[in-house]
């Protein structure tokens, strides 16, 4: 009985990590560097894995993760949103507040 106990507590919680992973869109008209890593233009999928943010792009080709802290916002987000900064000659990404959630990356 004890087995059949731990069995179900694991597999609900793969059930809920997996619910939670949610994935997000992100577009950059130009290259934009986010924590440590330059993205080429372009449209990505974004997933939050721990305290990292692996952007994906839509296209198959290589992305890149980035170091990310989370940040609780007073409400939750109507859509995802990305605060960025012209800064020498490209993009750089301060923020993205995640729709439909209340946290904002803080890169």
């Amino acid at each position: 009985m004890p087995k059949r106990l731990t069995f179900a507590a694991l597999l609900l919680c793969l059930v809920a990590t997996l619910a939670s992973a949610k994935n997000y869109t992100v577009s950059f008209k130009a290259t934009t560097q986010v924590g440590s890593a330059k993205l080429a233009p372009g449209t990505y999928t974004l997933k939050v894995n721990g305290s990292n943010a692996v952007f994906t792009p839509v296209n198959g080709k290589e992305g890149a993760t980035a170091e990310v802290k989370a940040e609780k916002l007073k409400k939750k987000a109507a859509y995802t949103a990305v605060e960025s900064k012209s800064e020498e000659g490209f993009d750089k990404v301060e923020a993205i507040s995640l729709e439909g959630t209340d946290t904002r990356l803080v890169f």
